[in-house]
């Protein structure tokens, strides 16, 4: 089972709350959008945007929200929005923490801010690239798993699994005994810590992580029986 480090946060957007009971659920009132997610967002194929402000979403006010995990940089919600008036209930999922790509997921719609940038890849698949690339670069995975926004493909003779949120390459697997690599170091599952250690900065207090990239948004972390790239630790 893939693993997610959720920073703590909640706090960062439930300013001045009530909290009030609704549909037998804790609804949080006086509560606003982290401001990491506000702004415009462009849906994947550049087409429909949504525009978020700390209170109200295309213009429909937040009215309160629910089920609420993680925050700030990395969560989801349930969005309580007035529409002409009436309570209308969104589910809101994001992921916006790396520089190089950030994805919302409303509803079952996908939005995202992708730069391409990146620093590491494997056979040139990196974080941030979109799904349907995968499928040209990799072909059909033989096994395919979870389910939207939370997806993952597997190539097993390759020994490569590959994780998506909202149909972004959200991080990439390197079993023990594959043959590929990191396509900047050179590095797999089978390297050496004193090998990753020459190569990446040293980052992270769990396991072996390492940070690559300038700005530090991607992490590797070494297992026994894996290496991950992702834009957070594993």
């Amino acid at each position: 089972m893939r693993m997610k480090w959720l920073p703590a946060g909640i706090g960062l957007f439930l300013v001045g709350m009530s909290v009030v009971s609704f549909a037998d659920e804790r609804v949080y009132e006086q509560a606003e959008f982290p401001h990491e997610i506000c702004g415009t967002w462009t849906d994947i194929h550049g087409g429909r945007t949504l525009e978020i402000t700390p209170r109200a979403v295309d213009g429909d006010l937040l009215d309160g929200m629910y089920d609420v995990a993680g925050g700030g940089v990395q969560g989801a919600v349930k969005a309580v929005l007035l529409h002409e008036g009436q309570p209308v209930t969104e589910k809101i999922g994001w992921n916006v923490m790396s520089p190089n790509y950030k994805i919302l997921v409303y509803g079952n719609q996908v939005y995202c801010r992708l730069t391409g940038k990146h620093f590491e890849s494997v056979d040139g698949i990196y974080l941030g690239m979109e799904m349907r690339e995968v499928r040209r670069l990799y072909g059909e995975p033989d096994c395919e798993d979870g389910r939207f926004p939370y997806q993952s493909w597997s190539y097993v003779k390759e020994g490569v699994s590959v994780y998506f949120y909202g149909g972004i390459v959200d991080g990439i697997r390197i079993n023990k005994g594959s043959r590929k690599t990191f396509d900047r170091s050179g590095l797999n599952a089978d390297s050496s810590r004193d090998s990753y250690a020459a190569y990446y900065k040293a980052g992270g207090p769990m396991n072996e992580f390492f940070t690559a990239g300038e700005d530090e948004s991607e992490y590797i972390s070494l297992y026994e029986d894996r290496v991950c790239l992702g834009s957070g630790p594993y």
